[in-house]
């Protein structure tokens, strides 16, 4: 009789991935930070570019949209129940969220809405953060930084926009830097503020106290767009499309 057939060759071994820092594997995969911008900037031209064709036929936005915000929830209930709309309306525009991976206050208020209307979720977060801002790590894309610094450039890197919400100093040092960023021309993505209730008005008479005393450019306060409803936020990103 004729010889029995060679046994199938073995499956290919699993491989199980802890969660490490973003800049670790990125390094491991491209090696150097300037290949690591370029393979990010191509993945996300070439992710915009497959969306837009998804989504010709459907007048949606589909970006990925970083949205900084508050680990609390605030003293105004008004500034939940705005970030539960811009979670919606976000996910009806099939637009992926780069946020701060964190599942309390409005961070988490954002996601779980993102999350129960259908739509792709991309989290950031550092080592120390972990417990205290309770990681989301049942989302699409989870990432573990080292270090803030880490998580803002991570964030920034994969978005396409940014909305501001209600925050604390986080959330301000999150806006600064990419305002700063803005006014010396190292990007031009749109810088949308939710001004729920008038929360940032403060800020916004801060930035005109800068420039009045002649520490900035009267063009610093035309490098972010203020609205004051999540409607007008989702507006604001198709003016900009």
């Amino acid at each position: 009789p004729p010889p029995p057939p060679p046994p199938p060759p073995p499956p290919p071994p699993l491989f199980f991935f802890t969660h490490t820092t973003a800049s670790a594997m990125l390094r491991s995969l491209v090696g150097s930070e300037m290949c690591i911008r370029d393979r990010l900037s191509e993945g996300i031209n070439k992710a915009k570019v497959y969306r837009s064709l998804l989504n010709k036929d459907f007048n949606m936005l589909s970006l990925s949209i970083c949205v900084f915000c508050g680990s609390r929830y605030g003293s105004d209930n008004a500034y939940k129940k705005a970030t539960e709309k811009l979670g919606r309306l976000l996910a009806e525009e099939n637009c992926r969220l780069v946020y701060g991976a964190g599942n309390i206050g409005l961070m988490g208020t954002v996601a779980q809405n993102i999350q129960s209307n259908g739509g792709e979720i991309m989290g950031v977060i550092p080592e120390h953060l972990l417990q205290a801002e309770v990681g989301k790590t049942e989302i699409h894309n989870f990432i573990v930084t080292q270090n803030m610094h880490e998580r803002k450039k991570v964030m920034f890197m994969n978005c396409e926009a940014i909305i501001i919400i209600p925050g604390g100093v986080g959330t301000l040092d999150e806006f600064f830097e990419v305002l700063t960023w803005a006014q010396l021309k190292l990007h031009s993505k749109p810088i949308i503020i939710l001004n729920v209730n008038g929360f940032w008005d403060p800020v916004f008479k801060l930035i005109n106290h800068l420039i009045e005393n002649g520490f900035a450019d009267e063009s610093l306060s035309r490098l972010f767009k203020v609205v004051t409803s999540p409607e007008e936020a989702i507006g604001a990103l198709k003016v900009n499309d």
